[in-house]
């Protein structure tokens, strides 16, 4: 069995949204229905909550949570889940969107899938087709597959 780690980078000193994570949605925080979405997945063996942020270090402890303090001046989610990932022994890291409360824990386990599958399998992302509405939504990030289905480009526009 591969040991696959979900790591949600969470960040309080949003520029758009400061504090999104402790938001309720439904009398519930955002961070907390996170979570709770992602510890439904089949494949997960453990979860942890990546901040900068004590008050979203001491919530996510409230209710049971595994949390870690990451370093104040990471800007991205993606680097957070680099730097918390970078002490755990695991043969898989899954970086979970920390502002998706619908997270489908079937996705989890569909993305972690091609690793059980292949040696060589050095990173999966989810992707659906968009609609042309989408298109020029720079919210909305874009990929380019080629014939096989692989990644060559995502863009920003």
């Amino acid at each position: 069995m591969i040991r696959t780690i979900g790591v949600i980078p969470a960040r309080f000193a949003s520029t758009r949204f400061p504090g999104k994570p402790l938001e309720l949605i439904a009398g519930k925080a955002l961070i907390q229905r996170v979570y709770e979405g992602a510890t439904l997945s089949k494949t997960l063996t453990e979860l942890i909550v990546a901040t900068d942020d004590q008050r979203i270090f001491d919530f996510v402890k409230s209710f049971g949570g595994n949390v870690v303090m990451t370093d104040v001046d990471i800007q991205t989610g993606s680097d957070r889940v680099w730097q918390a990932a970078s002490n755990l022994d695991a043969d898989v890291i899954v970086n979970i969107q920390g502002d998706e409360p619908l997270i489908n824990p079937d996705w989890l386990d569909k993305i972690t899938e091609p690793f059980k599958n292949s040696n060589s399998t050095e990173m999966v992302t989810l992707a659906k087709p968009i609609n042309e509405n989408e298109l020029e939504d720079k919210n909305i990030v874009k990929l380019v597959k080629d014939m096989n289905g692989n990644a060559i480009l995502d863009l920003h526009f």
